[in-house]
């Protein structure tokens, strides 16, 4: 497995490679020294410190890399570039192991799949490709890029890199057909494998303290990546739009970080609306549940884009995992389950306003009408997304 980022930092990745050992597979993975997302190494690991670690029966070994830091353009581009040059060392170390298979799970950027290349090469095997983050897209989606040379070369090195792989697995039908059409791969190659859930999402768990705290308000809950693709403009204009028409009782609770979290705080006090929203911070995705137990609603919001209209944001399926109604600002193919599913309302997105309808909308509704939203995401979830149809495909994809 080859993944910039792995334990202790918080990914799918983790659950995948834990169940594939589960299932009686070796599994090696080459990750970076974890530093996401705050940008500095983890606690008690360092470019000299637990460059070899082991999670669940997973051998990880650690290339180096520069940390993120917070948030300037040069550095996050040195983080970038820093994994795939020192990873070719681990590469090369364990070149005297016998592997059946490579995968990527590819995450920005998309430069973390150059070792996977390699290892093709250097054992003499299969390559997959588990498309999370499809660039240039992705990237073009966060910086606003004027320099029409500097995006010609990222669309050369995006779709170089993805044409050296033999198999393609996508976490939509969108990016499936896109794949297929513009880079000129044939369909068999090509296989949709949607995320899922980890399993504590189904879990219902109380912690008294928040039940306590929040019991007098509505309480919408984000949980996640505070980036620029999130659109926390849209959000603190719809929670700004709430308090104006009287409706202070819908507080938003946003659980996460990322890049745009300070900016985000700063204009919460700029918009006078502190008394509504509170960041409660990054907090392990193992406590999530007691955080949707204390919701009413819980939103996903992303910012409107042609990459983001062909895209589930993988909160969907925690979301609905955890049998909670959803409150949207997206479009596409991740408002199409939500609507397709009833599980929530959906606005457009960007529209702030409209968003602010929704969550007054379902503040006024009957806690049964709210159930009878969250019963229909725990069932569409059953039935689209469940952990061991996905894993089972994977494997039968990575076998055959």
């Amino acid at each position: 497995m080859i993944c910039q980022h792995f334990w202790p930092e918080e990914f799918r990745i983790n659950d995948i490679c834990k169940s594939l050992v589960e299932m009686g597979y070796e599994v090696d993975v080459i990750s970076g020294i974890p530093n996401y997302p705050h940008g500095r190494y983890f606690d008690g690991y360092s470019a000299f410190k637990k460059r070899m670690d082991n999670y669940e029966g997973i051998n990880i070994y650690r290339s180096f890399v520069i940390p993120r830091g917070n948030g300037n353009p040069i550095q996050i581009f040195m983080n970038y570039i820093s994994y795939p040059i020192f990873s070719i060392s681990k590469l090369l170390k364990l070149r005297k192991r016998k592997y059946d298979r490579v995968l990527v799970y590819q995450l920005t950027p998309v430069f973390m799949a150059y070792p996977a290349i390699l290892a093709k090469k250097l054992f003499k095997i299969k390559s997959y490709i588990y498309i999370q983050d499809l660039w240039p897209e992705s990237l073009y989606s966060v910086y606003d890029f004027k320099s029409k040379c500097l995006k010609k070369i990222f669309d050369k090195i995006s779709i170089h890199i993805y044409k050296q792989f033999d198999f393609y697995l996508t976490t939509s039908k969108g990016i499936k057909k896109k794949i297929e059409s513009e880079f000129g791969i044939r369909g068999y190659k090509v296989f949709y494998l949607p995320n899922w859930a980890e399993d504590f999402y189904e879990v219902n768990r109380e912690d008294e303290n928040l039940i306590n705290k929040y019991k007098d308000t509505f309480n919408v809950v984000f949980a996640g990546n505070i980036g620029p693709a999130q659109s926390f403009e849209t959000i603190l204009e719809a929670a700004k739009n709430c308090k104006l028409r009287g409706y202070s009782k819908i507080k938003w609770l946003i659980i996460g970080d990322g890049m745009t979290k300070e900016w985000a705080e700063n204009q919460v006090a700029k918009l006078g609306i502190s008394d509504v929203v509170e960041f409660i911070g990054r907090k392990p995705a193992a406590s999530m549940p007691e955080y949707y137990n204390v919701s009413d609603v819980l939103l996903v919001s992303l910012v409107k884009s042609d990459l983001f209209s062909i895209t589930i944001p993988s909160k969907v399926q925690s979301y609905l995992a955890s049998g909670k109604p959803i409150i949207a600002s997206l479009d596409g193919e991740g408002a199409d389950i939500i609507l397709e599913s009833k599980s929530g309302l959906v606005s457009s997105s960007g529209d702030s306003e409209k968003l602010a309808e929704n969550a007054i909308k379902m503040y006024l509704m009957d806690k049964e009408e709210l159930d009878t939203m969250g019963n229909n995401a725990s069932k569409y979830y059953k039935t689209h997304f469940k952990k061991n149809v996905v894993l089972e495909n994977l494997v039968n994809i990575l076998q055959k």
